[in-house]
């Protein structure tokens, strides 16, 4: 039950429904819908292990803000060519 409940949670955050910073007791959909607070427990846990969710110590689990996954690798310099050395 906890794997179908994160996988909701985590398509929500996808689709941009549920945005960064949202803290996740107010959106969890089956929370209400009669679902233990141990399976919502463990769904959050799963999604905080993905890389969706954040849990933020005695204040609960809130969608993790991420980065574009096309954003490309910094690229560095080329160095400086040495000034030749006349002697």
């Amino acid at each position: 039950m906890y794997v179908t409940l994160a996988g909701e949670l985590q398509s929500l955050v996808e689709q941009g429904t549920l945005r960064p910073g949202i803290a996740c007791p107010r959106c969890a959909p089956r929370a209400s819908a009669g679902v233990s607070i141990s399976t919502v427990i463990q769904a959050y846990t799963l999604l905080e292990n993905r890389g969706v969710l954040e849990a933020r110590p005695q204040s609960g689990y809130y969608v993790r803000a991420r980065l574009p996954s096309d954003v490309p690798e910094p690229r560095m310099a080329r160095p400086m060519a040495s000034p030749a050395m006349s002697a």
